[in-house]
């Protein structure tokens, strides 16, 4: 460039980056907060996930939009990105048979998910779930869904229908005539 005198003229652009805060809540409480993310890089997960009882943890998404985060995506601007929780599913226990019995109930657990379970029958101990239980008396069986270290809510079942001796049904027809 050169000025009225053809002297020339020497101009430098300064820029700034502009410079963006990425704040992680978690439960409607702030967990992480990452500052001075450059326009256009990408930011990283927090290191550790967030927990919550009786859920596993899925992921994080910018709130109020339906998917989760990509932590490729260049950050372009301030950002709120909520933690996502998938709620475990208790496991069913089921009892068979549920009618009354004189021997044993064969006691079973299942999960629409496919979550590792562990079983608790009577006052045992609670030990992981790999095949069907024969119950020989009457008690009460609980039962969990396991996705790493979180687990669900305990599920219950009572087992009251083990007769060691076998009952008296008195027909009320007979008992009427006399």
């Amino acid at each position: 460039l050169s000025n009225v005198n053809n002297s020339e003229v020497h101009l430098e652009a300064i820029f700034n980056i502009n410079k963006y805060t990425v704040t992680f809540m978690d439960q409607n409480s702030v967990y992480e907060i990452k500052e001075n993310i450059n326009h256009g890089n990408a930011v990283s997960a927090p290191e550790e996930n967030p927990s919550k009882a009786h859920n596993h943890f899925v992921g994080w998404k910018i709130n109020g939009e339906e998917n989760l985060y990509d932590f490729d995506t260049p950050v372009t601007s301030n950002l709120i990105l909520v933690s996502v929780y998938e709620e475990i599913e208790m496991p069913i226990i089921i009892a068979t048979p549920t009618e009354w019995t004189k021997d044993s109930v064969t006691v079973t657990m299942e999960n629409s998910h496919n979550y590792d379970m562990r079983i608790k029958v009577g006052t045992n101990n609670y030990v992981d779930y790999t095949t069907p239980v024969e119950v020989t008396e009457n008690l009460e069986v609980r039962g969990k869904s396991i996705v790493g270290a979180e687990e669900s809510n305990e599920a219950t079942k009572t087992i009251d229908n083990i007769d060691k001796e076998s009952p008296t049904i008195e027909n009320e027809i007979e008992k009427d005539a006399s």
